[in-house]
């Protein structure tokens, strides 16, 4: 690891203390913060007893928060709950009538106002004689230019990217949004793939050097003995670095396909607390190797959901199937099969 980098990054661990705290209230408060917006949503209940722990993970005054204690005495309040407590279900607090309806109007507001700004391409000529070049993204074509490149290390592109793609919708009547192939990355930077070696699909990052200079050497590192080998090691694991040929700045990382921490929703209380005790047990060993995670928050922790189900879901419309024929619902839940944060 780059000592100066580390060196930085000690001297931010208070400030991580504090975010990983932020992170767990912003649950408790219906509250998503990110990109500088706030998102609002309804308050999740019968957790009320972790309050106390998350108010001194987030004071204000540093010196004040539980800076090497707060995994015992996580520990220990969970220690004193009931079996019947831990099995009992997760409840979210019912919104005021007028509250839900300011809630639906800001969203389908923001809806309607993407779908003004990038309204789905719908088309009823047969010939299909649309241009295909209009749908993807300048930062698709990015990808599709090193496709060939990718191919020769085995991994392939979904069929949005594949020489002479023609959009499936058309010459029909279906609008872009109902195939799957009408979906660009969710995220600036990132794109799907599959391993051809074994079928798993991925998720590929670029990575500027000039821009996250310790972002790919740390990630290497956090998967290495004997960080590896650390059960509190929650850190996302890394399958392959690629380094791009034309280009000496861009590092790609092959990661593997996750879903967000909380989709589906809990269903019990001793799953919200298995979601958290990996939470705490990954901002402690972060700390323990001098790392400073510094942008811990709800959006950010991820999970691998492998076990819930048998059928995969598509990897940038998560709520629907892989092969597009129906929404992708859980077969099982983490009681059942419990899954890594």
């Amino acid at each position: 690891m780059n000592k100066s980098w580390s060196a930085t990054a000690g001297q931010n661990l208070v400030s991580t203390q504090w975010r990983g705290g932020n992170c767990l209230r912003q649950i408790f408060q219906g509250e998503t913060i990110a990109n500088g917006e706030v998102s609002v949503h309804s308050k999740v209940l019968g957790l009320e007893f972790l309050r106390p722990l998350v108010d001194d993970m987030v004071q204000a005054e540093p010196s004040k928060r539980p800076q090497s204690t707060s995994r015992d005495r996580f520990e220990t309040i969970v220690g004193e709950l009931s079996t019947w407590k831990l099995r009992s279900r997760v409840a979210k607090e019912q919104d005021h009538p007028l509250h839900s309806l300011y809630l639906a109007t800001v969203h389908w507001l923001r809806r309607v106002g993407f779908v003004i700004a990038h309204p789905p391409r719908r088309t009823f000529d047969m010939t299909g004689s649309g241009d295909a070049e209009r749908e993807l993204w300048d930062e698709e074509k990015w990808w599709i230019a090193r496709r060939p490149w990718l191919a020769s290390l085995g991994y392939k592109l979904r069929p949005r990217y594949q020489p002479g793609w023609k959009p499936s919708w058309y010459g029909t009547n279906r609008l872009r949004l109902t195939a799957e192939d009408g979906y660009a990355p969710f995220s600036r930077g990132v794109l799907d793939a599959t391993r051809l070696s074994d079928g798993t699909v991925v998720m590929m990052k670029r990575v500027p050097k000039s821009i996250s200079p310790g972002e790919v050497e740390l990630t290497v590192m956090l998967n290495s003995p004997p960080q590896l080998s650390d059960p509190r090691n929650h850190c996302v694991p890394l399958y392959d670095v690629l380094q791009v040929p034309d280009d000496d700045d861009i590092q790609i990382m092959v990661l593997p396909l996750l879903r967000g921490h909380a989709n589906p929703p809990f269903d019990t209380v001793g799953e919200a607390i298995h979601c958290f005790r990996q939470v705490i047990q990954c901002v402690q060993f972060l700390h323990e190797n001098k790392i400073a995670h510094r942008d811990i928050h709800v959006l950010n922790i991820m999970m691998d959901a492998s076990p819930l189900s048998t059928v995969p879901f598509h990897p940038t419309r998560q709520n629907m199937r892989r092969d597009f024929k129906g929404h992708w619902r859980p077969s099982y839940t983490r009681t059942e099969r419990p899954v890594k944060y």
